[in-house]
């Protein structure tokens, strides 16, 4: 295996003089690997005087560089402000990367207001422009911790999905793919408005953490995910020391038992075919492990989060629904879908062969 010879000052000095550039922009990145001291006055005497003979997108990327060895937040962030005053706007991709980079480090400096309102500018540009998946990824990413910061945690969840559409996972170290797959899927589990974890389950991410020693938590969204509330019910008491590490989930033990209620009736919901959707309050109590005098509080629960449509007849005590929320499916629940459309299509068959056996004067000889 070939040597990585040190880059000197001296070397550095003379690509300058000749303007090789490319050659000196290898170097530099080389450089920059090799050295961790002192490179923030290095970048400003040297660097910055020579950007303009950079290419744009690999200046900014050095300097991220750079950034990156600064343990002073506000150092870093002031040093990201010099960097994005260099750049031009019509440099569509390098201005966007080193904007976004400033909010980061503004929101690592407490200053979440400011960061939003840097990531809402950078959106109105990427409206007008081709921003490519990296800028998409990045500005995905800090918009979801941004939101995390708020307390909002169906924004990170969204957005931290959206960050995962544009991002290459062989990007991301595996201790960083584990840690964001954690964090979502915590995310996915505690926020009030979310009930729908097949996306997520269905990313390649989240093989990494059914593999890690956090996989307790991907056991809990495959089971919410299903509805399975008997399968919740024996997870929540095997991992029991495990969810004591997060307060959050202990806190809101309560609000995660309607959710799986919530989310067994929806489930229920899917399972049946379009045309008898017309439930009994004693199935949905069965289902849900509630009595029956409280179905009808967690069916209006279900329609206002927009889960399903329909009403409840109160008389029969039943449940008829029209409407349930599409998601996305994991494999046992394509099966699923799949054993429906056949019932579809042998009820369609029937009848078409009923139809036949009725109308056969009709028919030409």
């Amino acid at each position: 295996m070939e040597i990585e010879t040190e880059v000197t000052l001296s070397q550095l000095n003379d690509l300058q003089q000749q303007k090789l550039w490319h050659q000196l922009t290898v170097a530099l990145d080389r450089y920059i690997s090799q050295n961790t001291d002192n490179l923030y006055d290095f970048c400003t005497s040297f660097i910055f005087p020579i950007s303009s003979y950079l290419n744009q997108l690999t200046f900014v990327d050095l300097c991220l560089k750079i950034s990156k060895t600064m343990t002073d937040p506000k150092l870093r962030c002031d040093f990201l402000q010099e960097l994005h005053s260099r750049l031009s706007e019509k440099e569509e991709n390098p201005f966007l990367v080193s904007m976004i980079a400033l909010a980061r480090a503004k929101l690592l400096l407490g200053e979440v207001a400011e960061c939003q309102n840097m990531l809402e500018r950078v959106q109105e540009l990427m409206s007008k422009t081709s921003s490519d998946d990296r800028v998409q990824s990045i500005y995905f990413i800090t918009l979801a911790e941004a939101k995390k910061a708020e307390g909002d945690l169906m924004g990170f969840y969204t957005n931290g999905l959206m960050h995962l559409s544009f991002t290459d996972l062989d990007a991301l170290a595996p201790v960083e793919q584990e840690d964001l797959a954690f964090e979502l899927g915590l995310a996915a589990i505690l926020a009030k408005d979310v009930f729908s974890f097949g996306e997520l389950i269905a990313h390649p991410i989240f093989e990494r953490l059914t593999a890690s020693p956090r996989a307790w938590i991907a056991e809990l969204l495959t089971v919410l995910n299903a509805g399975d509330l008997s399968g919740y019910e024996v997870a929540v008491a095997a991992h029991q020391q495990a969810m004591q590490t997060q307060p959050a989930l202990v806190q809101n033990a309560s609000t995660l038992a309607d959710k799986i209620r919530i989310l067994a009736f929806t489930n229920l919901i899917f399972s049946m075919p379009a045309d008898q959707r017309v439930v009994p309050f004693g199935l949905i109590a069965e289902t849900s492990h509630v009595s029956e005098d409280a179905v009808e509080h967690l069916v209006m629960r279900a329609l206002a989060l927009g889960l399903i449509r329909g009403r409840i007849d109160q008389v029969a005590r039943v449940v008829r629904v029209e409407w349930v929320q599409p998601r996305v499916l994991t494999l046992p629940q394509v099966e699923q879908l799949r054993a429906k459309m056949q019932q579809w299509r042998d009820k369609v068959s029937a009848g078409l062969l009923f139809l036949q056996s009725q109308t056969t004067d009709l028919l030409p000889q």
